[in-house]
This record gives structure tokens, sequence and C-alpha cells, in this order.
């Protein structure tokens, strides 16, 4: 039986500024504010999303590279209708993206890391707007 792929997203809020250096070098400084990230898992999500809140982990992804800074606040599995790439399609159209953080194999979106210049509570309000299609 093929093991499908799980969406989830993770949120952050920074009270301050955070530069993040990944694996290959590049540097990402984030401003104050939330952030959303869009993820994928094959079947195993619930182990992916632990991973990305233990600050103990070798890291791999963009992403871990932040989660090793700042653990998540909240974090949401989405359902099977959601792809990947979708929903980062859909978060590009409400919020402004992180360009080239965790989007290195989704040919359509740039980015998988989303900022929103606000509370976490306004944030959700936002992403609850922009996943309701």
């Amino acid at each position: 039986m093929p093991q499908l792929a799980s969406t989830y997203l993770l949120i952050f809020s920074l009270g301050e500024g955070l530069q993040v250096v990944t694996r290959g070098k590049k540097v990402f400084k984030l401003d104050p504010g939330s952030y959303v990230y869009v993820g994928s898992a094959r079947g195993r999500i619930k182990s992916r999303i632990i991973r990305h809140f233990s600050p103990r982990k070798t890291p791999f992804w963009n992403i871990d590279y932040l989660t090793i800074k700042i653990s998540p606040a909240i974090s949401l599995a989405l359902s099977p209708e959601y792809a990947e790439g979708y929903t980062a399609t859909l978060l590009s159209r409400v919020f402004h993206g992180v360009k080239g953080f965790g989007a290195a194999d989704d040919p359509l979106n740039n980015t998988h890391l989303f900022h929103c210049d606000c509370d976490l509570k306004t944030l959700l309000d936002k992403l609850q707007e922009a996943l309701a299609v």
C-alpha cells in the first residue's frame, strides 16, 4: 500500500529578528512577526512534527536550521486535498514569502516559509482565510 503524502503547517512567533544559516550556507534574515511553514511527510507526519519540536537533531532541511533556534508555537496537520505545493500557492496569495526557504523540490513556489507582520491570532485568522477554498 503506498504511503500518502501528508501536509502540515508549523507556526512560529518571533519577538525579534533572527538569522538562519542553512547547510548550503544560505543566509535568511527573518524579521519579527509570525511565520507559517508548509511541509510534508510521506505517511510519517507524527514523527516529522515531533522532530521539528526537538532542538536536538542533525539539521538536514532548511526548516531544521530554524527549529534548532526556535520551537514552533503551533503545528497543524492538513487534510489530504491540501498537497504541499498547492498549500504553498494558497499561502503566497495572503502572506509574504521568504524566498528560497524550503522549496527546493517545488517547481511552482519559491518558498515554503511565509511571514506576517502580525501576532499569532491574526496569522491564524489569515491562514483560515487563505485555506478556505
